[in-house]
């Protein structure tokens, strides 16, 4: 499974800085979910600072707003 991290681009931020975050947080946080969670969030962070959020599906910005309900319930809980 590492041996496709190889060919991700950290050089780019839009793209590194998801990647890591998913990465490092799986087991940080000793859950795939939140880690993948994360993830998408920034992704979306990520991509709207670039300026690109229009070439985002609409069901990233509902799997995105899911993402972010699932962190606001684990930090209540």
């Amino acid at each position: 499974m590492f041996r496709n991290v190889a060919l991700i681009d950290f050089r780019s931020f839009q793209l590194g800085a998801p990647a890591f975050l998913t990465i490092i947080l799986m087991p940080l946080t000793s859950s795939i979910s939140m880690g993948l969670a994360f993830g998408f969030v920034a992704h979306i962070v990520a991509t709207t600072a670039a300026g690109r959020a229009r070439e985002f599906h609409p069901v990233m910005w509902f799997v995105g707003a899911f993402s972010i309900l699932e962190i606001v319930l684990a930090a209540v809980d």
